[in-house]
């Protein structure tokens, strides 16, 4: 439990790769100054020819530009960070967050900037010989940091586009729906008789987001007693708000069953697959709002949702589930999956053919694929879009477009 939650914590920070790369580069700056030292003077001369001055100004240098150079990354980075947080969803920080690639090249050109420095300090001694193929190694790591650079313009310009923040959500939540509700089969779960003889509260506040069955089943088996969690992944509990039900006699301590249920600042897609569809969500609304008024970003967004539901349409999805033996908690129905991905989206977007025509589409689909118990809140959810014609078009001709389902949106 504490080691996922400390790679998590890892995960998201900017620090981590940066500072490991910048280890490394002291590390490697002691092993090749020791190589040099064993060569003498004339070692590696074929690698570097200069004297002392001129391995000092060049030293100087990579690590005076490298300085500026990892600035103007950084600043990059956090552009990148503010555009995503303002014009697509506060939510999707955390996918840059994340990105291993933009990690990599900061530390390597932080690695850079650490090597020469280290270097160069080992210039400073009175008598010692020129550092042949460390002085050829920082030079290798210029040409390689420029190479890095060029990639990582390359990649931030493609990262920040709308359609790659969506797809990376999209694969997310497909892995998180995978991971979640998988083709095992799902135990459905059901309240024991009579009342809870203990109640266990929450230590402190937070998201629930992940319930470490496996743990909490070892407690549920060594009493003999069934663990019912009164809140869903994704729910905000306040500190000391009913947390767990203890059915039947259990002798570990609330300490002890408390901390097997990570709540923390915000929600992630570890065990929570709803969480994807509302960064969907997030982005199709702000794409449809009035300050941005771009619907085809929208339908860009449906068309991930679109194909999560599917994927959930002939899964088991029951309001409780035993998430392992013991263990009981609440878990997101058809109904709620269909309600987070289509009512806001519905709502705000009354008045855009685009988003009524993709909606209507994906709707109509899915009443292809899940069986008549389910149907139901898809009958709904077009009969509302029905609904909403007369006060988003006032115009019949434009009603009438708006009834006829397309992928597109419009154009097909």
């Amino acid at each position: 439990m504490f080691l996922n939650r400390l790679f998590e914590r890892l995960a998201s920070n900017l620090w981590v790769v940066p500072a490991a790369f910048a280890i490394g580069a002291v590390v490697l700056s002691l092993g090749t100054v020791a190589v040099d030292e064993r060569a003498g003077q004339e070692g590696f001369a074929w690698a570097f020819p200069g004297d002392t001055d001129t391995a000092r100004d060049i030293l100087s240098t990579i690590a005076a530009g490298m300085i500026t150079f990892t600035g103007i990354v950084f600043t990059i980075t956090i552009v990148a960070l503010q555009l995503g947080s303002q014009q697509f969803s506060p939510r999707v920080l955390r996918t840059f967050l994340h990105d291993r690639e933009a990690k990599a090249a900061l530390g390597a050109f932080i690695a850079t900037t650490v090597y020469a420095l280290m270097v160069l300090r080992y210039l400073g001694a009175e008598g010692t010989d020129v550092p042949r193929l460390s002085i050829s190694v920082a030079i290798l790591f210029v040409m390689i940091s420029v190479v890095l650079f060029v990639h990582y313009l390359d990649h931030m310009a493609n990262a920040i586009r709308i359609s790659s923040i969506i797809a990376r959500v999209g694969d997310e939540t497909r892995a998180a729906i995978e991971r979640m509700h998988g083709a095992e089969e799902v135990v459905v779960g059901s309240l024991p008789a009579g009342p809870a003889s203990r109640l266990v509260r929450a230590r402190v506040p937070g998201v629930l987001t992940e319930i470490h069955a496996e743990r909490l089943a070892g407690v549920a088996a060594q009493s003999g007693c069934t663990l019912v969690l009164r809140h869903a992944l994704g729910d905000f509990v306040p500190d000391g708000a009913p947390l767990i039900d203890v059915y039947g006699s259990c002798r570990t301590d609330d300490s002890g069953i408390v901390r097997f249920v990570d709540l923390e600042r915000e929600r992630t897609m570890e065990q929570d697959a709803a969480f994807g569809i509302r960064q969907l969500v997030d982005i199709a609304e702000k794409a449809i709002s009035p300050a941005v008024n771009d619907p085809t970003s929208c339908v860009q967004a449906i068309d991930r949702i679109h194909d999560c539901l599917r994927r959930l349409a002939t899964r088991q999805l029951p309001s409780l589930r035993q998430v392992a033996p013991g263990v009981i908690a609440p878990g997101m129905t058809w109904e709620d999956y269909v309600t987070l991905a289509v009512d806001e989206i519905r709502i705000y977007g009354e008045g855009s053919l685009q988003v009524v025509r993709r909606l209507r589409a994906m709707l109509e689909d899915l009443m292809t694929c899940v069986d008549e118990e389910r149907r139901g809140i898809i009958r709904r959810e077009i009969e509302a879009l029905d609904d909403g014609l007369h006060r988003g078009f006032a115009d019949a001709m434009d009603r009438a477009n708006a009834q006829e389902p397309d992928r597109q949106g419009i154009g097909t």
